[in-house]
């Protein structure tokens, strides 16, 4: 389960910052539900401590931008 939610939080950092560059305009890099596929098999292949890695990590990616934007509103 932690594959799941660490990959579709490292989808949503890469699609947030568009890390592809023009070079990468081919799948998985440009289409974001492959990505998230090979990305979750990739984590399910490795130790379940790199995956909490990564979503720890890219979660505060992602969550970090949100809550900014929502601290700036006030």
């Amino acid at each position: 389960m932690i594959q799941i939610l660490a990959s579709i939080i490292f989808v949503i950092f890469w699609d947030m910052n568009r890390l592809w560059h023009p070079y990468l305009r081919f799948k998985p890099f440009n289409c974001v539900p492959c990505l998230s596929v090979w990305v979750c098999i990739i984590l399910w292949l490795l130790p379940k401590e790199f995956s909490e890695c990564v979503a720890v990590f890219f979660g505060a990616g992602v969550i970090a931008p949100l809550l900014n934007n929502l601290i700036n509103k006030l």
